[in-house]
């Protein structure tokens, strides 16, 4: 594998995860203006079709005809969806909590 061929397969992965941050941060718009509309379900379909018609787009010309460039796209877009879903997971119940028996309380331990 030649150096020229893994730059091209880094460059299409990030066309792929800027893919990937255009469609994230499409959706957070959306669902930001979905509140404040009257037409929340027209509003979410225009959006998902826009997002649609650039992610494929975009990969259809990254690609080129070649299928590990859409490959490394792929790689790229997952990247970012996962570092996106990291960041806005919400906390899991209890994750605050001291667990039980870690002190505090009111001193009244057997």
């Amino acid at each position: 594998m030649s150096a020229d061929y893994v730059l091209v397969l880094l460059l299409c992965a990030l066309g792929g995860a800027a893919l990937g941050a255009a469609n994230y941060a499409g959706l957070w718009v959306t669902t930001k203006r979905i509140a404040q509309t009257a037409r929340p379900f027209a509003v979410s379909l225009a959006s998902l079709l826009l997002r649609m018609s650039l992610v494929l787009g975009g990969f259809y010309l990254i690609m080129d005809q070649r299928w590990e460039r859409l490959l490394g796209a792929l790689a790229g877009f997952l990247i970012v969806r996962t570092s996106i879903m990291h960041r806005v997971r919400p906390a899991p119940p209890g994750a605050g909590k001291k667990p039980r028996g870690a002190g505090g309380g009111n001193g009244n331990h057997l």
